[in-house]
């Protein structure tokens, strides 16, 4: 048995986007009794699938960009005969999807089909409802302990607005809105991530950009990026 590790993307670039951390976190736990494992990151070069064979175990993480690559690694491995694993928090809310959607589908036909306006809110409510899901969980990344986290969910149910938060309303916004413009492009588009195809000089300049505005806001420890947690 081998335990692969697989961060599933469906554009090889020749270099990480953002490093997957998680791989060499879960690499450096797994139990020396069950040998190195194997990793793989689709941004680097593209999965092999001879290299899986029945019986092994493949671990995928998966975030929105990527769920539908994801998906497709997951019946490669499970066609040849692997056990597959799903990151913790998208492996139970993809559980729980399952579940609904199962009792909608037994349904009579027209008590499950909502029509095409009632659909559209479907799609949007399932999507609000998982950013919130995300957003909750990265409570525990970004907290300095468990303790910590807990206390700052719990602080949730006696929230009290305070004048400072509307300053910050309005950066949220500034920030927000563009990537969800962003988002929507890449999903009529198809694409997983932005300017994948564009000249190397557009990249590059992007790249630059996204350095500075980086370095402007992360002046202190309270914009700490959430990975520097790790």
């Amino acid at each position: 048995m081998t335990i692969h590790l697989i961060n599933p993307s469906d554009s090889a670039f020749g270099t990480a986007v953002i490093t997957p951390r998680w791989l060499y976190v879960l690499a450096t736990a797994t139990p020396i009794e069950f040998g190195d494992p194997v990793i793989c990151d689709e941004t680097l070069e593209s999965l092999i699938p001879e290299s899986i064979s029945a019986g092994d175990v493949v671990g995928i993480g998966i975030h929105t960009g990527n769920a539908l690559r994801g998906y497709a690694v997951g019946r490669l491995a499970r066609e040849r005969g692997a056990y597959v694993v799903f990151g913790g928090i998208h492996g139970i809310v993809l559980s729980l999807e399952r579940v609904l959607y199962s009792a909608r589908a037994a349904l009579p036909r027209d008590a499950a089909s909502p029509g095409r306006f009632g659909g559209f809110l479907s799609v949007w409510g399932q999507r609000i409802l998982t950013f919130n899901l995300l957003c909750l969980s990265l409570v525990f990344f970004r907290a300095p302990s468990l303790r910590a986290a807990v206390e700052f969910l719990g602080g949730l149910f006696n929230f009290t607005w305070r004048g400072e938060y509307a300053p910050a309303l309005v950066m949220l916004c500034l920030f927000a809105l563009p990537l969800f413009l962003a988002d929507l492009l890449l999903e009529a588009s198809e694409k997983e991530y932005p300017f994948a195809e564009a000249p190397y000089a557009v990249r590059t300049g992007l790249a630059v950009v996204a350095l500075v505005v980086l370095a402007l806001f992360s002046g202190s420890k309270l914009n700490a990026f959430i990975y520097f947690q790790f």
